[in-house]
């Protein structure tokens, strides 16, 4: 996972900027664990639907323009969506 992640350049500062992948393990490890903790409270939710759930069965219906994803592959893009508002958040505070 080190190797993975000092793999990333930043671009914004410099051309050869990399990520230490040393320096931001536990941020690094705890993204990865919360995101699979939330991936598989995900697939459970979907396996086992409560009973609100199951009255309306939304979560079964695709959406509208997005019928092509997969409900595994709009979990992952939500959570991209997440991510990306945080780094632009961060990004525009100054």
């Amino acid at each position: 996972m080190l190797r993975h992640y000092s793999g990333y350049s930043v671009p914004e500062l410099g051309p050869h900027s990399r990520v230490n992948g040393h320096r931001t393990r536990s941020e690094n490890l705890a993204d990865h664990i919360g995101l699979a903790a939330s991936y598989w409270a995900f697939q459970e939710m979907l396996a086992n639907p409560s009973d609100d759930l199951r009255s309306n069965d939304v979560y079964r219906k695709p959406l509208v323009g997005l019928e092509m994803f997969t409900q595994s592959q709009l979990f992952f893009i939500s959570f991209s969506h997440v991510s990306y508002k945080a780094e632009l958040r961060e990004k525009t505070r100054y």
